[in-house]
């Protein structure tokens, strides 16, 4: 007869032969989590999709590494068009506005890349954790 490893309740071999969980119970459950939910959560939030995959240091740099690179690109991209609308009313010259919108043309294809990877990622993860919870019962990290 064998035990569970963190209960102590007796477990049949049937069950660990036919599951192959040897390191829990049939009490013992880890629910999946939700790919649908994780590829929301990172498409509105970039991180906490990791963040709910249990990928705590990946989902945190995720978060705060994109959102400290761009939040201050795009105030600084919007205080030059107020400082061009500024002069343009107050005839001055400003230069060719040409620079600016290539600017935040480059700056958002590499926002769409960075998510489109971050989606992809977290969809990865979480199919990797529910192919180890099913498999053995005990969640990958």
């Amino acid at each position: 007869m064998s035990f569970c490893n963190d209960c102590g309740a007796s477990v049949s071999e049937s069950f660990n032969d036919q599951y192959g969980r040897n390191d829990r119970g049939p009490y013992h459950y880890t629910p999946e989590k939700s790919v649908g939910v994780a590829l929301v959560l990172g498409f509105f939030f970039l991180g906490v999709g990791h963040l709910y995959a249990g990928k705590l240091t990946r989902g945190l740099l995720i978060l705060f590494g994109y959102y400290a690179l761009f939040i201050p690109l795009f105030i600084w991209t919007l205080s030059l068009i107020n400082d061009h609308n500024y002069d343009y009313y107050n005839n001055y010259e400003f230069g060719d506005l040409s620079i600016l919108f290539l600017y935040l043309g480059i700056i958002s294809i590499i926002s769409l890349v960075i998510l489109i990877w971050s989606l992809y990622d977290v969809n990865k993860i979480v199919k990797s954790y529910n192919e180890q919870v099913r498999r053995t019962g005990i969640p990958p990290w």
